[in-house]
Formats: C-alpha cells, sequence, structure tokens
C-alpha cells in the first residue's frame, strides 16, 4: 500500500484555526467541524449577527425577543 501524506497548502491559516478552536473549546464553545463547516454552540444559546451590534450570544429564553428586534431594525 503507497503511503500518502498529507499536503499542507494553508499551513498559517491552520494554526490560526486550531488557535480559535482552542480558545473557543476551553471558554465553553462546543465546537463540530463537518463536511467542510465549523459550527459553533454555546450551552442554552445561539449565536447570531445583531443589525446594530454585530455578533452575540442570545440565551433562548430571550430570543423571541431579538428576533422581534431585528425585525424591527
Amino acid at each position: 500500500m503507497k503511503n500518502l501524506e498529507l499536503k499542507r497548502f494553508k499551513e498559517k491559516e491552520e494554526d490560526v484555526l486550531f488557535k480559535v478552536y482552542d480558545l473557543l473549546s476551553n471558554n465553553g464553545f462546543e465546537i463540530l467541524i463537518e463536511e467542510g463547516t465549523m459550527n459553533v454552540w454555546y450551552r442554552g444559546c445561539s449565536i447570531e449577527m445583531d443589525m446594530e451590534e454585530g455578533i452575540v450570544i442570545v440565551p433562548n429564553e430571550y430570543y423571541n425577543e431579538f428576533q422581534e428586534r431585528q425585525e424591527n431594525l
């Protein structure tokens, strides 16, 4: 059987990605990498994009009010 070695084309970017993965996972975020995508969750919350503030963490109990805010914006 032929020994195939992985070719690394984006080592600098991979290093940054590994650091982000470690930072997030060490601070309570759950991460799933599957089929070329990285999904990130925080327990009992959603990670959303607010129209004014940018990325925010929205607790599940506030989600409907958050959605209403986004519609109003």
